[in-house]
């Protein structure tokens, strides 16, 4: 292709969890013969890793290039370097090391792969080298340093279960709010501002026992640690579902079929 360079292996036919690479190298220049709705998206310089099964393919991860450092290497907060054939090599590096990159850098050249963690620090001079970086999957999700996903507010009222299935539909779930710091943030953090648009919110938290006794879980089983709820609470055995208070940064209990407005996070190291 022209303007564009295809790195595509489709395993979707075989009936196993495969993987589809995409580069964009120039506007216009897709990389698949056959366009399917979310390319028509894709913009410049972006890369895609899409997992598909039979009759369905999704966004798995998503790099972009940043041209604010061009032909640059940084020699601090490097968490592996290692020698690849391509940049999606190179990716691919950076999603199966133990501690998964914020971003990585590839001098064509000397084929090095460089993963880095944050804040990238000890910038030198590295000819034929790109950067790269992890970007939210979704342009109407954005990236949040204090949980290090990816999340999305949404301002149309529905039950916790509504919210829930919403956030599933994009390939996320309700957010999860799991340490203080966390909780601090939506009252402090980057995007308080938008936290305190609404004053709760539902949140990935659900009583996960229909009698008197509580067990408050978050959606991926971890019990919820009593230091996170406001005073007094949980307070209602009725009351099965977890909203989140920016104003206070902590947790409320209540009926799951409130309509409330909700959060939704999208994991980047899926």
């Amino acid at each position: 292709m022209a303007n564009g360079v295809n790195e595509a292996e489709d395993a979707s036919s075989s009936g196993k969890l495969g993987f589809i690479l995409l580069v964009v190298k120039a506007a216009g220049g897709l990389t698949s013969q056959t366009e399917s709705p979310f390319m028509k998206h894709l913009i410049l310089r972006v890369f895609l890793v899409v997992a598909c099964v039979p009759g369905r393919c999704f966004i798995q991860s998503s790099w972009q290039n940043d041209a604010s450092n061009v032909n640059v290497i940084f020699d601090d907060t490097v968490l592996f370097k290692a020698k690849a054939d391509s940049t999606i090599a190179c990716a691919d590096s950076c999603k199966i090391h133990t501690v998964k990159c914020r971003s990585f850098s590839y001098t064509s050249n000397t084929k090095e792969c460089r993963g880095y963690g944050d804040p990238l620090q000890g910038r030198v001079d590295q000819a034929n080298t790109s950067l790269w970086k992890r970007v939210c999957r979704r342009e109407d999700y954005k990236y949040d340093p204090a949980f290090d996903t990816c999340i999305r507010f949404s301002s149309i009222g529905k039950s916790w279960f509504e919210a829930s299935a919403w956030c599933n539909n994009d390939g996320a779930y309700l957010l999860i709010t799991d340490t203080k710091e966390k909780q601090q943030a939506t009252k402090s953090g980057l995007h308080s501002s938008e936290f305190r648009t609404h004053f709760r919110w539902w949140v990935g938290g659900y009583d996960y026992d229909d009698t008197s006794v509580n067990d408050f879980r978050w959606i991926n089983g971890e019990p919820i640690s009593d230091k996170l709820w406001s005073a007094d609470e949980p307070s209602h055995v009725s009351e099965h579902c977890v909203n989140l208070y920016p104003s206070n940064a902590s947790l409320n209990d209540l009926p799951c079929s409130n309509q409330e407005y909700f959060v939704c996070q999208e994991d980047l190291y899926p």
